[in-house]
Formats: structure tokens, C-alpha cells, sequence
């Protein structure tokens, strides 16, 4: 019976482990979507800068 109560336990924590490297996984998608999503608002309001730039300084 103790042999059984091991295979199950071993069981159990392998399922953790690839539920915390699934999680894991998880997270760095969504941090590398926010970073590219952060990227390219940052772009676009350097692009809007500049584009209202020379219009300022004209003025």
C-alpha cells in the first residue's frame, strides 16, 4: 500500500509542475503582448510628436 500512496504522490507532483510551468508559459505571453502592445503606443506618440513638432515651432 505504501508503494501505491508513493506513485500517487509522484503523480500529484508531476501534475503541478506542468500545471506551474503551463502558468508560467502563460505569464510571459501576456507580459511579452503587454510589452509589445506598451511598445507601440510609445512609437505612436513619438510619431505624433513629431509630426506636431515642426507645426510648433513654425508658429
Amino acid at each position: 500500500m505504501q508503494n501505491g500512496n508513493r506513485v500517487l504522490s509522484s503523480l500529484s507532483t508531476i501534475q503541478t509542475t506542468l500545471f506551474d510551468i503551463r502558468h508560467i508559459q502563460n505569464q510571459r505571453s501576456g507580459q511579452s503582448r503587454f510589452t509589445r502592445s506598451w511598445k507601440m503606443t510609445s512609437i505612436k506618440r513619438h510619431l505624433t510628436r513629431l509630426a506636431f513638432r515642426p507645426s510648433s515651432s513654425s508658429i
